[in-house]
């Protein structure tokens, strides 16, 4: 598994990491389509914000936000659930934030 800046060409994926999530933790459609509008994984939002993506043979296994210091938001495949992913893009971000930290 690695871990790297995600590019405007992962939307998709990234959209897909976030949707199966929802779905597998039960999350009502209708609910489903309200917050989308509010959290959207688009190309001019990956361009214009600090965004992870742990992958592995190309396969997306989850991703993580940072907006300065604060981790926003991390997902997970759900096939990936309990194998460590988490863990990893968490201990990442909190790297991130920590050199960030540091330089001011």
């Amino acid at each position: 598994m690695r871990i790297r800046k995600a590019l405007a060409e992962d939307a998709t994926a990234l959209k897909r990491v976030v949707d199966e999530a929802r779905r597998s933790l039960g999350h009502p459609k209708d609910w489903i389509d309200i917050v989308q509008s509010e959290f959207s994984i688009s190309p001019e939002f990956i361009a214009t914000n600090e965004i992870y993506l742990a992958e592995e043979s190309a396969e997306s296994l989850g991703f993580y936000v940072l907006f300065g210091n604060k981790l926003e938001e991390l997902w997970i495949a759900p096939a990936h659930f309990g194998t460590g992913v988490g863990k990893e893009l968490f201990l990442h971000a909190k790297e991130r934030a920590a050199r960030r930290l540091a330089a001011d």
